[in-house]
């Protein structure tokens, strides 16, 4: 976390290569910076207060800081599968104005692989009516991103990836886009159980009834 005494215009930050035993190496490549950026979030589902948060994760290569405001700096490493292990060790570089400061970094890298257990499973409220904005191949980099982060299971909204219509007093779903997402989801390595959310159908259902009443007194 870094904490300025006066408001600072642009901040930069560079991770040098981790040098490990044997000459092994782990390159600034394989880490993944970003910014948390602070926001307000209801300190409840339906609270009419809110508490500042770091909750979004950004990619940026120059941010600003406000005086005694905390900008929260994030480092994801994804260790290759056969690097050595041992210690490695490299530097942050934060360059703010015309000053810099260094501070060191170092990793264990262990020996084995992290247990993935079949029998626990890691859920994720996914957000998904965001993807109607996305195309195919950001909807699977954000799922593989996902399992990347140990998630293996996902909640999902089929109404909002669905068409539904009421056609002789009976309700008709066109699943088809949720279909190609759940799909997709196997395909990315994300398994059951998954959480279907329908929290909208009572609503959408009376919506569709109103409508047909409306149309036949009209």
């Amino acid at each position: 976390v870094l904490i300025a005494t006066r408001d600072v215009a642009a901040v930069s930050a560079s991770l040098s290569d981790l040098k490990g035993p044997k000459g092994a190496s782990l390159t600034s490549s394989l880490f993944d910076f970003r910014v948390a950026r602070y926001w307000a979030q209801r300190t409840s589902w339906r609270s009419g207060n809110c508490w500042i948060v770091p909750e979004l994760l950004e990619e940026k290569t120059s941010w600003a800081l406000r005086e005694l405001q905390p900008s929260l700096l994030w480092l994801t490493l994804h260790v290759p599968l056969h690097a050595p292990p041992g210690l490695y060790r490299g530097k942050l570089t934060i360059t703010a104005d015309a000053h810099r400061l260094t501070r060191p970094v170092e990793v264990q890298v262990y020996p084995f692989e992290l247990a993935a257990p079949q029998e626990y499973h890691w859920g994720l409220y996914t957000d998904s009516s965001r993807w109607r904005t996305y195309n195919e191949a950001k909807i699977e980099a954000e799922m593989r991103d996902y399992v990347s982060h140990g998630i293996t299971s996902l909640m999902m909204y089929p109404l909002k990836h669905s068409t539904v219509e009421l056609v002789n007093d009976r309700l008709r779903i066109n699943a088809g886009d949720f279909v190609r997402y759940m799909n997709l989801a196997r395909e990315c390595g994300l398994r059951p159980p998954t959480v279907f959310s329908f929290q909208d159908l009572e609503t959408m259902t009376n919506r569709l009834i109103d409508a047909k009443r409306e149309g036949q007194e009209k």
